[in-house]
């Protein structure tokens, strides 16, 4: 009798549950602190903003930090015909959006901030940067983002390249 273990095909692979490697973006405003709140050291020494521990942007997708799947992009696991996504769910923008997947990706609730909420709170990041008298010269895209259930602001524009992020400093 044979004892040797034979790999599982692809589609027998089990996907529960998956570690991502987190994405630290650079941030001009940034610091070091992340690593206490993370209990997780920090690459490079410059200064980090956030950490992103899910996501699905083209530019800076999450992997998948080990197993079978290692090195896997979010994007390529999301494939919309894999079998793998049965009853997958992904809560992104902090967990205050929930979707799941079945035949196809359904958003089940969103915490959205209301018209009223979005606009009290970017009139006050308007009026905040107004009053300290910050001004950027050259902005690449719009400086603030209403994500529903977020808002981002970046001085230098949501586009802006690393580099002129850190001509900056």
């Amino acid at each position: 009798m044979s004892m040797t273990r034979e790999q599982p095909a692809a589609n027998q692979i089990s996907l529960n549950p998956l570690r991502f490697e987190p994405i630290y973006p650079y941030r001009l405003r940034g610091g070091r602190r992340l690593a206490n709140l993370l209990s997780a050291p920090l690459p490079g020494d410059g200064p980090i903003g956030e950490a992103w521990l899910l996501s699905g942007r083209e530019d800076h997708p999450s992997r998948v930090a080990a197993g079978p799947l290692k090195g896997r992009s979010l994007g390529q696991l999301l494939h919309p015909h894999d079998e793998h996504l049965k009853n997958l769910s992904l809560l992104p923008t902090c967990g205050t959006k929930f979707y799941q997947y079945a035949s196809d990706w359904k958003k089940i609730c969103s915490e959205d901030f209301t018209t009223n909420e979005k606009k009290k709170i970017i009139s006050s990041l308007k009026q905040a940067l107004e009053a300290a008298g910050f001004k950027v010269g050259k902005v690449w895209g719009e400086p603030i983002e209403d994500r529903g259930s977020q808002i981002a602001y970046s001085a230098l524009g949501q586009q802006a390249p690393i580099e002129e992020k850190k001509k900056t400093l």
